[in-house]
């Protein structure tokens, strides 16, 4: 009855619920609940229209442990309600544009031991609502967080706890509006430690000197470098030892960018310079994109 397809960040199989009627859901709930599913599942719910809460369902009286990823974006559901009935083995959790940012706060005080996939992407946090994912007021030990496109700020950010950021392995700050000069700090391998990719596409850096003292293996930097002297870029990035993956695409560097481009072609396994204004630089399958 259920289509099992593959995860997203796991090895569950995937359900996908968002034209599901309440009826449909029901019966997928009590499926869940009976059966003695060892295989973990993903659910995605994404873009329902019809309140789960709302349904024949009682979500309060309903123990299913076999889901470890849960997807509501775009949708006006019930988060913590429905959060709440999954969160003992619960490791990923999409928001995406939720329409009820309002109850973030409600939502991370639960306890989400497991959780270590995080995406809440494209909501624009109230007041202190921050500090319950990676400030003094979380519990959360993430190893992937996408905070892209949710209009942060420096002062936004400065709120938070180390024990929070030590386990963050993944991170997207896509789409805000931070400085250089804060990222310095931020990013330090104080707060984070273990972190190997990040994520700055659409912030416009006016320098990137706080990429010096990095450790990363994949770097994404699209539309965001316009400013920075093309130099030191280059020098930046050669400087990170482990890097080997990196997007600077649709920042204009226009001529004499050729000698850095090979400079980092001979460092990395793949380089995107799609509308850099960059030609005639050899290239190497499977290394470089530049149309």
């Amino acid at each position: 009855m259920f289509t099992q397809v593959a995860g997203t960040y796991t090895t569950a199989a995937q359900i996908m619920c968002s034209e599901y009627s309440e009826q449909l859901v029901a019966q997928l709930f009590e499926f869940l609940q009976q059966q003695k599913i060892a295989l973990p599942i993903s659910l995605n719910f994404s873009g329902l229209e019809h309140n789960i809460c709302n349904s024949s369902i009682q979500l309060s009286q309903l123990q299913i442990f076999c889901v470890t990823e849960l997807d509501l974006s775009y949708t006006n559901q019930n988060l913590a309600h429905i959060v709440k009935t999954f969160a003992t083995k619960l490791k990923s959790l999409i928001l995406i544009q939720s329409q009820r940012q309002s109850e973030f706060d409600q939502l991370f005080r639960l306890t989400l031991d497991q959780l270590k996939y995080l995406n809440v992407s494209n909501n624009k946090f109230q007041e202190h609502q921050l500090d319950y994912i990676i400030g003094k007021k979380s519990a959360l030990q993430l190893v992937l967080l996408d905070l892209s496109y949710c209009d942060l700020t420096d002062s936004d950010l400065r709120k938070y706890s180390v024990n929070c950021t030590k386990s963050i392995e993944s991170l997207n700050l896509s789409g805000n509006f931070i400085s250089a000069e804060f990222l310095r700090s931020f990013l330090s391998q104080k707060v984070f430690p273990v972190l190997q990719e990040l994520f700055l596409s659409n912030n416009i850096l006016e320098n990137v000197s706080f990429l010096f003292k990095m450790v990363l293996k994949k770097l994404q930097l699209q539309k965001s470098v316009q400013k920075v002297n093309f130099e030191n870029l280059v020098q930046a990035l050669v400087n990170i030892k482990e890097l080997k993956w990196i997007d600077l695409s649709f920042n204009e560097f226009g001529s004499g960018a050729e000698d850095g481009i090979s400079q980092l072609l001979n460092k990395v396994d793949f380089l995107d310079v799609r509308g850099c204004g960059v030609e005639n630089v050899s290239e190497r399958k499977g290394a470089i994109l530049m149309k």
